[in-house]
């Protein structure tokens, strides 16, 4: 009597019913590690297999996450998130002071001088505004100039900025003092008016 001996699966191959001639491979997002299997495993959370009959997985890049089990591809971290690690199931939310413009970063990247940014997770930085400056990276916050002092620029990065220029005062000021002065103008001539329809 002729006896045929089974062979067992390769490794990356298995094979879940008896009497087959062949193994399968496994499948994207699957691996098998060792000989002889009758089934494929997931891949974790973290890490993705874009090939069949493989025997193990590989772990997310960084600027990259792998949120869940059985995944044939990696998902770039979205702008205002980063991941410096490698293996990871989700992406950090860029920090307050920092911004993140690009997807699949692996690093914020501090607010200049000039700017801050006082949420988390976003795409880009404020700029200080007048009267207002900002003297460190990765701020959070902008400066008020002190009092008698004023920056008429936007994105003012040193205290220097804030000036006691009484023209330029009169500069900022000369619109509103003119418009207070139509607005003065405008009631006189109403009440004359008015005086004079009720002498008539």
């Amino acid at each position: 009597m002729l006896l045929i001996s089974a062979n067992p699966c390769a490794i990356g191959t298995y094979q879940p019913d008896a009497g087959q001639t062949s193994c399968l491979d496994a499948d994207a997002g699957y691996y098998v590690d060792s000989t002889a299997q009758t089934t494929q495993t997931e891949c974790a959370a973290g890490t993705y297999q874009a090939s069949t009959g493989q025997s193990s997985c590989v772990n997310a890049d960084a600027g990259y996450y792998v949120p869940e089990t059985g995944q044939y591809t990696q998902i770039k971290c979205y702008e205002g998130t980063y991941q410096i690690k490698n293996g990871q199931t989700s992406c950090d939310n860029a920090d307050a002071g920092y911004y993140v413009n690009t997807n699949g970063s692996e690093n914020q990247i501090p607010c200049e001088l000039g700017t801050f940014q006082n949420q988390t997770g976003q795409i880009f930085c404020i700029v200080a505004e007048p009267g207002y400056y900002v003297d460190s990276n990765a701020s959070i916050t902008q400066t008020e100039c002190d009092e008698g002092t004023y920056s008429s620029n936007y994105g003012a990065s040193d205290a220097s900025d804030c000036t006691k220029d009484e023209g330029l005062r009169l500069i900022i000021l000369a619109p509103i003092i003119a418009i207070m002065a139509l607005i003065a103008l405008s009631v006189t001539n109403f009440s004359v008016i008015s005086k004079k329809d009720e002498e008539e």
